[in-house]
């Protein structure tokens, strides 16, 4: 059966409408509204870290969180082995 122009509009305004609802149905629910502030102005976020973990991914800010630990730990180590023996002495 031949289709009329008419019929194609209306299947591509159905189309449409279709997709703009999917659309503002993905806005409302996906929760990336609720930190769009976050990214747009993270430095004046007061703790920053939801800001970074939207910015740079889970991935990357554990691996900064771990370098910092291993580097407080070697600090702490070196500290640890010069005043313990110097308590110790008489």
């Amino acid at each position: 059966p031949l289709r009329s122009e008419g019929d194609e509009a209306d299947e591509a305004t159905t189309a449409n409408m279709r997709d703009e609802s999917v659309l503002e149905w993905w806005k409302k629910t996906n929760g990336l509204h609720t930190v769009q502030n976050w990214c747009t102005n993270y430095k004046k976020h007061p703790a920053g870290w939801g800001a970074l973990l939207m910015i740079h991914g889970v991935d990357e800010v554990c691996a900064r969180v771990r370098a910092k630990v291993e580097t407080n730990a070697i600090y702490s180590a070196l500290f640890l082995s010069a005043t313990v023996p110097t308590i110790m002495e008489p």
